[in-house]
């Protein structure tokens, strides 16, 4: 991973986190830049606008929930769903 790739990851996680807190229409670019510390240009160096930091946002947590999905562990697949739902609750 580059330099690039962490840094856009680094802003896509605490918007991220921003968005879960509050909500999408509360964060505003200037929250997420006093958030991960930097100015907002260098937000919009690496994304145009909001949507596509959600985007990306919304991207992270659907892999997160599927690689989740597949360590489960469960006898059957009704004790497999049933965790995968609680993990996702979390």
């Amino acid at each position: 991973m580059g330099l690039r790739d962490a840094k856009i990851n680094f802003i896509i996680e605490h918007a991220t986190k921003l968005y879960l807190e509050k909500s999408i229409s509360e964060v505003t670019i200037k929250d997420i830049a006093v958030e991960t510390g930097v100015g907002e240009a260098t937000i919009y160096r690496y994304f145009a606008n909001k949507k596509n930091i959600v985007m990306r946002s919304v991207l992270n947590l659907q892999q997160k929930v599927y690689n989740d999905f597949f360590k489960l562990s469960g006898n059957t697949g009704f004790e497999k769903l049933s965790k995968f739902y609680n993990s996702y609750l979390d």
